[in-house]
């Protein structure tokens, strides 16, 4: 994958972290990288999982959506630059990922994927991870916001 004019490895989210657009935030780190891969891997299976740029946005504006993730590597960034904004105004939590090659992977598709939705579930094992997600999820949230402030 190719960022900023260098060539990055896809399967390390650290380095990859360090060449994106500081106006992308908040960013998940390594381990929350990998907990979020498989979690979206296992929500694919139970089909509770929007793929692409247009179903996560119509997700996010029907209130069907309970989290929403976003590739950082966009590129232009402009595309989803309006997402965060909605996620914001409906109260739901969104994070990015450093690959959207990676996250194309883990929707179980062979092409780039920039945004994907986890709906709302009605299976309760999977409300606990989602639970767990969103938890670190408005943490980061909350870290960024007060180092802003």
């Amino acid at each position: 994958m190719i960022v900023n004019g260098s060539l990055v490895n896809c399967m390390n989210p650290e380095i990859n972290i360090k060449m994106i657009d500081p106006r992308i935030s908040p960013i998940a780190n390594y381990e929350l990288t990998k907990k979020i891969y498989d979690l979206i891997t296992k929500f694919n299976k139970f089909k509770i999982l929007k793929k692409g740029f247009f179903k996560a946005t119509k997700s996010i504006l029907n209130g069907t959506a309970e989290i929403v993730i976003l590739a950082a590597d966009t590129d232009p960034l402009e595309i989803i630059n309006h997402i965060p904004l909605s996620c914001e105004s409906n109260k739901i939590p969104y994070i990015f990922l450093s690959s959207k090659v990676m996250l194309g992977r883990a929707c179980g598709i062979f092409r780039p994927v920039i945004s994907c939705a986890i709906l709302n579930s009605s299976i309760s094992h999977l409300k606990k991870e989602i639970f767990f997600i969103k938890v670190n999820i408005t943490s980061l949230q909350n870290i960024i916001s007060e180092i802003i402030i």
